[in-house]
């Protein structure tokens, strides 16, 4: 959704989650460690019924190797889209919370208003924008769109063929300009979600080639070429899908799109493959994709939807996001930032962007800040996600067997710099309830360290809470000194790894 004050949830059909579908995340590591208090006990059920906190629990241990395609540990994840609010505040909050990447709209339109040679195009407005948001420390990703009407019809879709030349031209320049120092854009986005087909009513979604499938493949083998000999590393990504709300239930969005561009040879054309991922519709692909959660059932839906015409590619959502409003609203917003960002990170997305930084008006509540840029339980979560699993790679979803408790769910990474383990966990149940679970660790007496969904304060500041929990502890729930360590996984997300 791009620059305006219409909510996700109103195209999408839907609105805020169903409370009872919200998740807890904890984060867990090997080698042994214990917590103190009870994480999410608040509206929990301290035990199922008839178990005690021994013989409920499973012995988890990490053991499997690591297999990730990341190696140096440099790769980052986290993103965040910015508009609506004052760029420089929302662009340094931003940086403040160890987000990466942040997605901007270009629109043609505003750069050549009239058909004119690349030397009398007005870069003023984006130069600015742009050097803001890299001087706060973001990496742009460039969503191109905003036809101008000299060009094509709709300011979202097909161009006119005897246009499609100068937009060659404008793209060229686009990415030459842009690719450079200091802006150093690698990611180039055509049209914001292109499975649109109503350029009438949602022309303000950037993308509307619904319908067009075979002109969207001819668009990008025409500008392929355009950006790749602009700049040799760019990397083309198809126009985030919103790949939901299909035209067949109501809404606007063409399910055939992406089969028309892939059966059209469109893969030859973008190195990237680029979805969005609400919330309102996590239930149609975890029906589709059975056992598996929410974004990871999505993405791996769309892989094997390219599978299905031999193709592989990297993938990225450039859209994800659940509104702060209702009862708790903000308290089911800021468990589903960890949530999602660990499942998208366990999908092997390469990137993930959060709509969107702020509020925008009173009442489609999707940032993480108010429109004050006060900063929400969302906000203070996303910075506890980037600090706790920061540069980690994925190693494996927990099993059953991990956890001893099918409504537990969690996600186990590793830090390529020290090695150490760390997992993320939460339940899974309608009401809240927490469940022991129990860690080994690696001789008597050892310890764990956990963290809590939401380290830092109102000021973005780092509370500099953390429990550490010794076997045999006051927080360990079994009471012995026996190398491992009871403690409840609840609602509310938590990371834990070894301590020391």
């Amino acid at each position: 959704m791009m620059n305006k004050k219409i909510s996700i949830a109103q195209r999408r059909g839907a609105r805020s989650p169903v409370p009872g579908l919200t998740l807890m995340v904890l984060a867990l590591m090997v080698a042994g460690a214990v917590l103190t208090g009870r994480p999410g006990q608040s509206q929990a059920t301290a035990l199922a019924p008839n178990q005690s906190p021994v013989g409920s629990a499973a012995a988890y241990t990490l053991s499997l190797p690591l297999i990730h395609r990341y190696y140096d540990g440099s790769v980052m994840h986290y993103g965040v889209q910015i508009i609506g609010s004052p760029l420089s505040t929302s662009a340094d909050r931003a940086h403040q919370a160890g987000i990466q990447w942040t997605r901007v709209l270009v629109q043609w339109q505003y750069i050549e208003p009239t058909n004119v040679s690349p030397a009398a195009y007005n870069w003023s407005a984006y130069d600015s924008t742009l050097l803001t948001l890299v001087n706060a420390g973001l990496r742009p990703i460039i969503t191109i769109s905003g036809n101008p009407g000299w060009a094509a019809s709709t300011t979202c879709g097909p161009i006119s063929p005897t246009h499609v030349v100068d937009f060659q031209e404008f793209v060229g320049a686009l990415v030459a300009r842009y690719s450079q120092y200091p802006y150093r854009v690698t990611y180039w986005e055509f049209y914001n979600e292109p499975d649109n087909t109503d350029p009438v009513n949602y022309a303000w979604l950037a993308g509307c080639w619904g319908g067009h499938g075979a002109e969207y493949v001819a668009m990008l083998q025409a500008m392929y070429p355009v950006v790749k000999a602009a700049n040799p590393q760019a990397q083309v990504t198809l126009g985030g899908l919103a790949y939901d709300n299909f035209t067949e239930t109501g809404g606007p969005f063409e399910r055939q799109f992406l089969d028309t561009v892939l059966a059209a040879g469109g893969a030859n054309y973008f190195d990237v493959m680029n979805f969005h991922y609400y919330h309102d519709y996590a239930y149609v692909w975890e029906a589709e994709r059975p056992g598996e959660k929410g974004i990871i059932a999505k993405a791996n839906y769309l892989r094997a939807r390219l599978a299905g015409y031999g193709v592989t590619k990297p993938f990225i959502c450039t859209e994800t996001s659940m509104l702060s409003d209702g009862v708790d609203g903000e308290i089911f917003q800021s468990r589903y930032v960890p949530q999602t960002f660990a499942r998208g990170l366990a999908a092997d997305l390469d990137v993930i962007i959060w709509y969107c930084m702020a509020d925008y008006d009173t009442q489609y509540l999707y940032g993480l800040l108010n429109q004050d840029l006060s900063r929400k339980l969302a906000y203070r979560a996303y910075q506890t996600l980037t600090t706790e699993v920061h540069h980690a790679r994925f190693v494996r979803k927990l099993s059953i067997s991990d956890t001893g408790n099918d409504n537990i769910e969690g996600y186990e990474f590793e830090n390529p710099v020290t090695g150490k383990r760390q997992g993320v966990l939460w339940t899974n149940t309608v009401p809240d309830t927490s469940y022991p679970m129990r860690f080994p660790v690696s001789a008597p007496g050892g310890a764990i360290r956990w963290v809590p969904k939401i380290a830092y304060d109102v000021n973005g500041q780092p509370t500099g809470i953390q429990h550490i929990v010794y076997d045999g502890g006051s927080g360990d729930l079994d009471g012995m000194v026996n190398s491992e360590v009871v403690i409840w996984i609840g609602p509310e997300p938590i990371y834990v790894a070894a301590y020391p």
